[in-house]
C-alpha cells in the first residue's frame, strides 16, 4: 500500500476522493502559525503536497524548506516520528513534530 502513495495518479485519486480539511488541533497549529509567521504556512494534509509517498500536514512557503507534522495521540500512538523526520531529510526539508498532548499546555 506505502508503494501507492508515491504513484502521482493514486495521490490525485485520494486528493479527490477524500474532503480533507483540518482537523481542530490542525486548525490551532494554523492559527498560531498565521499570527506568529503571517503567510509562510500552508496546511498540506489535504493530500496537496507530497514527498516520496509521504504527505506532510503543513509546509513553509516562504523558501525555506521546513516541515511540521502533527501527530494526534491516537491515530499515531506507537509511531516513532523520526522515521518520517528521516524521510523528509533526505529530501533536504527539516521536520518538526508537535503531539497532540502539546497543544493542550500551550505556554509549556
Amino acid at each position: 500500500m506505502d508503494r501507492n502513495y508515491k504513484n502521482p495518479d493514486f495521490q490525485q485519486k485520494q486528493k479527490d476522493g477524500r474532503n480533507l480539511r483540518p482537523n481542530k488541533p490542525e486548525i490551532l497549529i494554523l492559527r498560531i502559525l498565521d499570527k506568529r509567521y503571517p503567510n509562510e504556512w500552508k496546511y498540506t494534509g489535504d493530500y496537496s503536497f507530497w514527498i516520496n509517498g509521504k504527505n506532510p500536514d503543513f509546509t513553509c512557503i516562504n523558501g525555506k524548506k521546513l516541515l511540521i507534522e502533527h501527530f494526534g495521540d491516537y491515530y499515531h500512538q506507537g509511531e516513532d516520528p523520526e522515521e518520517r523526520k528521516k524521510i523528509f531529510s533526505e529530501f533536504g526539508y527539516k521536520t518538526l513534530v508537535i503531539w497532540e498532548y502539546e497543544l493542550k499546555d500551550l505556554e509549556k
